[in-house]
């Protein structure tokens, strides 16, 4: 039997990209490179993720991790050829998507792996840091962050600690302590995937899909092990703040075995529910996303709303999961299916959004997906079934006279 990875490759080849991934010497068992062939692209998207996030930042040195990304962020820009850099921070990653000319592809390449390309600009980097924290760390959005992480994976945990630090831990940091995180994220298990044109990220003379026999894939979970999720157990949190809004963060915690494209899909229509057209009276805005915690995923929720509106929004989004229920007719659920497929392909169809999602499936599970070829596989029920299986929410309500008492410190 194939590995998972060249199972995966292999599906590609019915697809219009096709993929490879070449073996640098030395390439360790945690380290993933793919190269996908966009015969329409005119850029080349290159992305680095990093299992290492701000949850690895030593105790004092809270927000190291933020300022390496930027520092690095700052100095491939400066690589001629790069049209944009995107730096993504989070608990458990870091990473970087260069879009680039054809041209710059192999410096970019190059760089984003080197161990003294940011070294120029270090200093400044961190100033620089130093100065934005004043004007970003303070906001209620920061708060609302910092909470949630707190209730979601418990006040004493690495993960509980501000991304971006405190104005002391980012004071502390010096070139040389940046300079380690990054060896240590040179370090770490990462994924590396470039999406471009044929002449320029091709790996093979025919452009196969192909993958090094002797590389162990990252290993696969017992199909009879029982699936697991961060919690089982509710919890709420009220904290009352002089603040015009308020802000509701719901997670619900995702079986481990749940798969991915059919949580995809559940994203997708939670958040065509919380955001219709017109919009609902009462919210400011609203978004969902797939939360990496400690001990698993969560579905999150974010919606800021007006204070007279909360208890009902809290309400809604703690009983979206319940509400969603398959569909009344085989062919409205084809034509919800063609659309959510049409969906995955636009959002795919941007180079730098298709090379860091495919980066971080690497970097999660050891293989990526091929979405047009995993829409199509979604039977009725998976949605009503998938939303059924989430577990029993944690909710955070921060703002204007919400309620219950706001905890000590």
């Amino acid at each position: 039997m194939r590995p998972p990875v060249a199972r995966w490759l292999g599906r590609l080849g019915l697809a219009l990209a096709s993929v490879s991934m070449p073996v640098a010497p030395g390439l360790s068992a945690q380290e993933y490179r793919a190269d996908v062939v966009d015969s329409a692209a005119v850029v080349v998207a290159t992305t680095l993720a990093v299992h290492s996030g701000s949850a690895d930042d030593p105790q004092g040195f809270e927000g190291l991790t933020h300022v390496v990304a930027e520092a690095h962020r700052v100095a491939l820009e400066r690589v001629p050829g790069v049209l944009s850099v995107e730096a993504t921070v989070t608990r458990w990653s870091v990473g970087w998507t260069v879009v680039s000319t054809p041209a710059a592809a192999a410096r970019v390449l190059r760089d984003l792996e080197s161990a003294d390309v940011m070294v120029g600009g270090l200093a400044e980097t961190i100033d620089d840091a130093r100065e934005r924290f004043r004007f970003t760390a303070a906001t209620p959005a920061a708060e609302v962050d910092l909470e949630a992480a707190r209730l979601f994976t418990g006040f004493l945990s690495a993960w509980a600690r501000p991304i971006r630090g405190t104005a002391q831990s980012v004071a502390a940091i010096g070139t040389s302590t940046a300079r380690t995180r990054w060896a240590s994220l040179l370090t770490a298990p990462r994924a590396l995937v470039r999406v471009g044109p044929p002449d320029v990220v091709a790996g093979t003379a025919e452009g196969r899909a192909a993958t090094d026999p002797g590389r162990a894939d990252r290993p696969q979970v017992a199909t009879s092990a029982p699936p697991t999720m961060p919690w089982t157990t509710p919890d709420r949190m009220a904290i009352t703040r002089e603040v015009t809004n308020v802000w509701i963060v719901a997670a619900f915690p995702i079986p481990s075995d749940l798969d991915r494209t059919s949580v995809d899909h559940l994203v997708h229509r939670i958040d065509e529910i919380l955001n219709p057209t017109p919009p609902e009276p009462g919210i400011i805005g609203a978004g969902v996303e797939v939360t990496r915690l400690p001990d698993g995923d969560a579905l999150v929720i974010r919606a800021t709303v007006l204070p007279s509106s909360a208890a009902r929004w809290e309400e809604r989004i703690r009983t979206i999961p319940s509400g969603i229920s398959p569909p009344f007719d085989p062919e409205f659920f084809r034509w919800e299916r063609r659309r959510f497929r049409a969906h995955l392909l636009l959002r795919d169809a941007v180079p730098g959004q298709r090379s860091r999602r495919i980066a971080h499936d690497l970097l999660a599970t050891g293989s990526f997906r091929t979405l047009s070829e995993e829409a199509w596989s979604l039977e009725p029920d998976d949605l009503s079934d998938a939303a059924g299986r989430l577990g029993p929410p944690r909710i955070l309500v921060l703002g204007a006279a919400v309620g219950g008492e706001e905890p000590a410190g």
